[in-house]
């Protein structure tokens, strides 16, 4: 359609013009943005719970009761960190639960105020710019009609007009709107260019319908809504805090609020930015570059402080997106910074409410955290270096890889330290910055691992392929490592052979044994928890399965499969021969003890991983990122293999053990040989990984030719995993039953019982023996941070014909510790009276002023208490809180 008389044509392919939706990098900016939004004001509401009445008191005696065993540090056992984690987390659950509760209001109100926000504003903006509707008419009608369908925009905008004298000079306009409701500004000197300069006319309005066709308009005013509402409920809230509580604390969190407001406003105006490139994008690809390069406006270079603060992007870089669209899909540097610190904090305090409200073994609500933690920690970088990879073919920002991975890291590094755990740590006088700095090295090398094995498959597979098949693999290295680091045991190594259940040494005889088992035994506790997670060895294995699956034709799997087998035929050879050597040179009486078995178990697994490191050294050609994991993972298993069915009767038959036919992996028990295959594919994966790299380097890496099709053997080695995965459910399952909690009795205490029998034994006569007062159904609630509420019911007794009955008037209340075995009562509230009466009639009353220190033992949920003249058995009925 031509919309002037004589003028240019404009095509309607709206499909090919503009896109439907929110570029994709504000929609991830806005996820962004709200998330360290919602996490700071829920932080926010906890700690004004901290500041009101006595919970800073309460919440002081908490940790001061609950957290010197944890807060000392972690015990030297992955079970014993993890489970003294959990012990503190459930004890202080009563004051922890009421200030989570405040921050869930506080979440809750900010939505609430940001909705509110969002659906004022166009009447906000409508009032402030004094605008009225705007009816066009005539040819002016049918060019902006026009331009709504070349646009692609299925319902017209309504239209609004500035009438002010300021905007008869300005030429400009503005989208806005709320829900489905879109707003068109035009100023009167935008309007005048319709008669005299239709070109910019025409490219200023389609620049605006792509706000609109776009659907950015709702995420940019839900943006600015976000904002309003942060500062109105984290910073007005927070100086009153800091008006209220003037401690070390105190400061320090207003500090990493500056931090996170610098955040926040960054983000912000980063998806306003972003927001005007799409629309300068759009509009070019209609009415062409140079009609849209006509109506860009803004400062040329600003200096650094207005680019962090201006809603609009320079000139120059309006121009520059304009004239390369591919920009808009590059990575911006200061993208994985942010994700890491959101995905610090987010994380963080998911862990911290999993914690509190899920009752599990210890250690897996770490692991349920971790799994959710890792797509978000991973799936960025595969992003990021895929739209690299394919924006730039020949190489030249790969050291833009670093970049990616220390950014990420640092993040979150920065978010852990801006959470509701960290904070609560530091109110409380410990840090946990130490821990978390250890952290960054590991997964550091893990994001490059990541980038490095993403670019050597970016070319050929799709980006969801390859966001899957990383994800799937690493995500549980990735749960672990989050595991581990948040209790402080990242970095924690023991012997085994200092293990309780250790065979004795062997003597001064075999020193050398004694020497070899102590080094051979070395254990990282996080690879120790990894290897009895069943379902790790498939998972590690779709770094090259999904690859394959996706692009059949493009790797050679045969090379890698031959030199698995040959990998694995090494590995029994020399094993096969180490049996033979060792039968003829090493006394029986060494040979009999079982260390000798655990030196010859443990040194397999290393010459396993030694034979994986050399193929993959050795291995050429392109795309090793695939190939190396798929004959790693071959010589493992078939390794595995090997020593049950080939090592196993050779070890038999010439009596190694020199002893009984003992079997080094005794029947039908496989729990020996599954460890052998998890270590040796978790070791072998990661010491290949070292030496293909180096491979890499030394070696330049070959054209790509066309490659052999078919996945002849692919299956095979996907049941052989899961397989072996099976065969470690059982000992997984044992090992996490072995982590699991423990009480102690004060902590057994806790929560609410109902009396299943009272006996007690009250004087009513000197002269007289006691009376026997028996009942039942009195409920005793004891909670976390020592305090108790009892509701006695009446309890009788019948004695020379006379029924004798004692009553309390309400319910007894005040605070209590636990002593040993013994409950000690205190500050019992005044108030309720005691009274003794005698076939109804009452004799005598006396206020409750006290309890005499109970005597309990508390086993699952049955306790007893006695006394003096008391004995008391109770059932819990609801779990402490």
């Amino acid at each position: 359609m031509s919309d002037r008389p004589g003028g240019a044509t404009l095509t309607e392919s709206p499909s090919a013009t503009a896109p439907r939706r929110p570029p994709s990098g504000m929609t991830v900016l806005f996820s962004l943005l709200v998330s360290v939004v919602v996490v700071t004001v829920g932080v926010v509401g906890a700690l004004l719970w901290t500041v009101t009445g006595d919970n800073a008191r309460r919440w002081a005696e908490a940790w001061q009761r609950c957290g010197p065993g944890w807060l000392a540090g972690p015990d030297a056992s992955t079970a014993g960190a993890n489970e003294d984690m959990h012990r503190f987390v459930r004890c202080v659950a009563p004051v922890s639960r009421e200030q989570a509760s405040w921050s869930l209001y506080a979440v809750g109100l900010l939505v609430l105020v940001a909705l509110l926000c969002y659906a004022a504003y166009p009447a906000v903006i409508t009032r402030r710019r004094g605008l009225g509707r705007f009816r066009p008419e005539g040819e002016l009608a049918e060019v902006l009609e026009g331009l709504r369908r070349v646009a692609g925009l299925r319902t017209p905008p309504t239209y609004l007009l500035r009438p002010s004298e300021e905007t008869r000079v300005t030429r400009d306009a503005m989208t806005f709107g709320a829900f489905r409701a879109r707003h068109i500004a035009l100023d009167m000197g935008l309007v005048k260019d319709f008669g005299h300069d239709r070109d910019r006319f025409r490219a200023v309005v389609l620049h605006e319908l792509a706000h609109a066709r776009g659907r950015d308009v709702h995420i940019t005013y839900l943006t600015k809504a976000v904002w309003a509402a942060f500062v109105a409920l984290a910073w007005v809230p927070a100086a009153i805090g800091l008006l209220l509580r003037h401690d070390a604390s105190a400061w320090l969190f207003a500090a990493g609020l500056l931090v996170l407001t610098a955040l926040v406003l960054s983000i912000r105006n980063a998806i306003l930015r972003e927001r005007e490139l799409h629309a300068d994008g759009v509009a070019a690809a209609v009415v062409g570059r140079e009609d849209a390069l006509r109506v860009l406006h803004g400062e040329e270079r600003p200096g650094l402080w207005r680019r962090f603060t201006h809603h609009h992007p320079s000139a120059a870089r309006r121009r520059r997106f304009v004239t390369e669209p591919a920009l808009l899909d590059t990575p911006r540097w200061w993208e994985l910074p942010v994700v890491g610190v959101v995905v610090g904090m987010v994380g963080s305090n998911v862990w911290y409410v999993a914690t509190i409200a899920l009752v599990t073994l210890p250690g897996t609500n770490g692991l349920l955290v971790g799994l959710l933690v890792a797509p978000a920690l991973t799936a960025p970088v595969v992003v990021a270096v895929w739209r690299v990879v394919r924006l730039d073919p020949d190489g030249t920002h790969v050291p833009r890889w670093l970049v990616f991975a220390g950014g990420l890291a640092l993040g979150c590094l920065v978010g852990r330290q801006l959470s509701l755990t960290s904070v609560l740590v530091g109110a409380s006088g410990g840090s946990a910055f130490g821990s978390d700095l250890v952290a960054v090295p590991g997964l550091v090398v893990a994001t490059l691992a990541v980038a490095l094995w993403t670019a050597s498959v970016a070319r050929e597979a799709s980006l969801s392929a390859v966001v899957v098949a990383v994800t799937a693999a690493v995500g549980l290295l990735t749960a672990v490592w989050w595991l581990h680091s948040t209790v402080g045991s990242l970095w924690s190594w023991d012997f085994y052979d200092k293990g309780p259940e250790f065979p004795d040494p062997v003597g001064r005889a075999a020193g050398w044994l004694d020497e070899a088992t102590h080094w051979l035994t070395l254990r990282n506790l996080p690879l120790t928890t990894l290897v009895y997670v069943p379902i790790v060895v498939p998972l590690l294995s779709l770094l090259w399965l999904v690859p394959a699956l996706v692009a059949p034709r493009v790797f050679d799997l045969r090379r890698a499969l031959r030199a698995g087998l040959v990998g694995a035929a090494t590995v029994m050879v020399l094993t096969c021969a180490a049996v033979l050597v060792a039968r003829w040179s090493i006394p029986s009486e060494i040979r009999a003890n079982d260390r000798f078995a655990i030196v010859f178990h443990f040194s397999a697994i290393v010459l396993c991983v030694v034979v994986q490191a050399v193929v993959a050294f050795l291995l050429r050609g392109p795309h090793r990122a695939v190939l190396v994991p798929l004959a790693a993972t071959t010589t493992a298993l078939l390794s595995s293999a090997a020593f049950f069915l080939v090592v196993e009767p050779l070890y038999r038959a010439v009596d190694l053990r020199a002893s009984d036919p003992e079997s080094l992996y005794p029947a039908p028990d496989f729990q020996i040989i599954a460890d052998f295959g998890q270590y040796s594919v978790l070791l072998g994966l990661l010491v290949s990984s070292v030496a293909a790299t180096l491979g890499a380097l030394l070696r330049p890496r070959p054209a790509a030719g066309p490659a052999p099709g078919g996945m002849r053997g692919t299956v095979a080695v996907t049941i052989g995993t899961v397989v072996l995965a099976a065969a470690t459910v059982p000992p997984a399952i044992d090992y996490w039953k072995a982590a699991g909690p423990s009480t102690t009795p004060a902590e057994c205490l806790v929560g609410t019982w109902t009396e299943r029998s009272r006996t007690s034994f009250v004087p009513a006569d000197p002269d007289e023996e006691p009376l026997r007062f028996t009942g039942s159904g009195s409920v005793l609630v004891y909670t976390g941070d020592g305090r108790f509420r009892a509701a006695f019911s009446p309890a009788s007794a019948d004695h020379s014909g006379q029924r004798y009955v004692l009553a309390y008037s309400g319910v007894v209340s005040g605070t209590y510790r636990v002593d040993g075995d013994h409950i000690v009562y205190s500050s019992v509230a005044p108030g309720v009276e005691v009274s003794f009466s005698v076939d109804g009639t009452p004799v005598d009353t006396r206020p409750v002023t006290g309890f005499a220190d109970d005597a309990f033992t508390c086993t699952g949920d049955t306790m007893t208490q006695k006394g003096p003249s008391y004995s008391i058995t109770l059932v819990r009925v609801e779990a402490g809180r």
